[in-house]
Formats: C-alpha cells, sequence, structure tokens
C-alpha cells in the first residue's frame, strides 16, 4: 500500500478515526446536562437582597420595655375597666393585673386590670436586632416582626 492509498488521508500519521453519531449525541448531551446543573446552583444560591423577618412576641416586649414580669400586651381593640378604646403608636398597650384587697363588712379580694403604658415595638426591634424596623402585619393576624435588609 503506497500512502496516497491510504483510506484515511495521505499518510498514516494524519488518519482521523472516523465519527460515529452517537458521539455528537452523547457530547450534546453532557453539555446539556452541565448547564442544567449550573443553573440550579444559581437558582438555589440565596440572595444578597433577603430580609430577614423576626416576629417579635409582644408580652416579652411590654416585660422587657417595663422591667416587671406581670405586665402582658393588650390590642386597643380589647376594652379594659376605664380606658376604653384609645389609640397608639404600635396598636399596643401594656396591662397587668394589680390586686386590692377589700376591708369592708363583707371582706374580699378583688383583681383589676390597669394600663401600664404604651407598647413601644420600634424600641424593641432596636434593642434586640439591630439595625431592623418594625413592620405591623395588620391584615393578617395584628403581630408585628422586626426587619432587618
Amino acid at each position: 500500500m503506497n500512502a496516497t492509498n491510504w483510506p484515511y488521508g495521505r499518510d498514516r500519521t494524519q488518519r482521523e478515526r472516523p465519527r460515529k453519531p452517537h458521539d455528537r449525541r452523547l457530547l450534546v448531551v453532557l453539555m446539556m446536562m452541565l448547564i442544567a446543573i449550573g443553573s440550579l446552583l444559581l437558582l438555589s444560591a440565596p440572595t444578597a437582597s433577603a430580609e430577614t423577618r423576626d416576629r417579635v412576641d409582644l408580652t416579652n416586649a411590654c416585660k422587657n420595655q417595663y422591667h416587671r414580669q406581670t405586665v402582658y400586651a393588650r390590642h386597643v381593640d380589647q376594652k379594659i375597666a376605664g380606658v376604653g378604646y384609645k389609640q397608639t403608636p404600635f396598636g399596643y398597650y401594656c396591662a397587668e393585673w394589680s390586686d386590692q384587697a377589700n376591708v369592708s363588712e363583707s371582706p374580699s379580694y378583688e383583681f383589676d386590670e390597669r394600663e401600664v403604658g404604651d407598647l413601644d415595638v420600634q424600641a424593641y426591634c432596636s434593642k434586640y436586632h439591630a439595625g431592623s424596623h418594625a413592620v405591623g402585619n395588620y391584615d393578617t393576624d395584628r403581630t408585628w416582626d422586626c426587619v432587618s435588609p
């Protein structure tokens, strides 16, 4: 056999293996899988602009604000004796039960609910979640969140 009669080129050093049709398909499938995996990784990575929401325990906020373990949060729609419906900046105020001994002809012991003061949700957020701001969930469940950027 001379060099010109070699079936794959001028001589044996320039010979190329004939490509089979399934080689190209396999290459295309592998490339598509790599692109799909890369896309999933990009989509599942956390975004830098995600905000953090921490639910405020309103009774705990009252206890921290007034430094008493006996206070609890009340929504302005909940009427207590002598206060009625009132307006507060965050829709809540802090109240507590007070006890009174009645020394009359028929001695008794009475409990009365009294207002301690307004609840400052923003102060709670600033103290326990630095850099956050208070956001109310008025339409859903009348709760408050501390939201950090």
